[in-house]
């Protein structure tokens, strides 16, 4: 009788899968709900759908080149500063001057760094973006203490080389007999030289090497997966800047070990590079006792190496947009690149 009963009331395997989905839906919300709701120093600002929060319109925005009108919306609908949600983590975003100033002010005891999983894995666990307290001092008090002026101004004429031979030579040729030319690639190309040859002392030839393209693609794939929805799957953004970050720790890694050497047999000084400076530095706190360790080195060389090239392509671009506006500066400039490019060539 009582298996019977069983058999008449027994559930169906479809009625089973729905009520799991309906169970974990009803989860879902009420964790969302509960972690979701706002104590009352939370600024105003709009926290978007569920678990997406607004990265659509976020991605969407970046993808459009649009990033500074999605902040000036919120900016004028909830005030300078607002919250949302983004890649699943809720946000505060701060503009203006007074963020700014309490932003790079603030001591550790008032703003603690914290990045996400994914931004983590692309960046690594020692970015100065990740580190906290006494390691965040010591490794920003050595890579401040190379990007002073007085430490930049040997490279004043590199770069100037570099430029003229690769991004004036790239447009004047983009130009020919054109009215309209791509320029944010030969940007990062460009930019993306000027930082080997800064940051890890690259040569010439060393720059122009089939290998050195290759080590390029590798930083734009990183670049285009630090922002792109974490999906490690094959074919996505994110799983190919997982691959691409191996491949780049594997070559600075070998960077790095290379300068210890040089550094440590006296070829190279203490301020011959941003790499040596981090080699040499050493933590006062704890009376000159460990330095920055080869991990913390790797990633922060692959965070300045990103944040460097991403922030001067980015000005670059307003200025050329701005220029290329003005008929009479715009034939002035290539002008004056054509007859830079004769000189350095009669100098050759």
């Amino acid at each position: 009788m009582e298996n019977k009963f069983w058999h008449v009331f027994q559930p169906s395997e479809n009625a089973l899968l729905l009520m799991f989905f309906t169970t974990t839906l009803i989860l879902i919300l009420i964790k969302f709900i509960l972690t979701h709701s706002d104590p009352k120093n939370i600024p105003p600002g709009s926290l978007g759908f569920p678990v997406l929060g607004e990265a659509w319109s976020f991605q969407k925005a970046l993808s459009e080149d649009r990033f500074d009108e999605w902040v000036s919306e919120r900016v004028a609908k909830y005030g300078p500063v607002f919250k949302t949600s983004l890649m699943g983590h809720r946000s505060i975003v701060m503009t203006g001057q007074a963020g700014n100033r309490f932003i790079f002010t603030a001591n550790d005891n008032a703003l603690v760094g914290h990045q996400t999983a994914p931004v983590i894995s692309i960046i690594g666990e020692h970015s100065l973006f990740v580190l906290n307290g006494a390691r965040h001092r010591l490794v920003k008090s050595a890579v401040f203490g190379f990007l002073r002026s007085e430490s930049l101004q040997r490279f004043v004429g590199v770069v100037d080389d570099i430029v003229m031979r690769h991004l004036m030579q790239a447009w004047i040729l983009a130009l020919d007999g054109k009215d309209t030319m791509r320029v944010i690639k030969p940007l990062k190309e460009t930019t993306f030289k000027v930082m080997c040859r800064v940051i890890f002392g690259f040569e010439d030839k060393e720059v122009e090497s089939d290998d050195h393209t290759s080590f390029f693609d590798d930083f734009l794939s990183l670049s285009k997966g630090l922002w792109s929805f974490p999906i490690y799957f094959p074919m996505t953004a994110y799983y190919r800047a997982l691959g691409a970050r191996r491949r780049v720790v594997e070559r600075v890694r070998a960077l790095v070990r290379r300068r210890k050497g040089e550094v440590e047999a006296g070829r190279a000084g203490a301020k011959s590079d941003i790499v040596s400076c981090l080699l040499c530095a050493r933590d006062d706190e704890r009376g000159g006792g460990g330095g920055v360790r080869e991990e913390e080195i790797v990633d922060n060389l692959i965070t300045l190496m990103m944040g460097s090239n991403s922030t001067a392509v980015s000005l670059l671009a307003s200025f050329i947009k701005a220029v290329a506006r003005d008929d009479v500066v715009r034939k002035a400039v290539l002008e004056a690149g054509e007859e830079d490019l004769t000189k350095k060539k009669l100098c050759v």
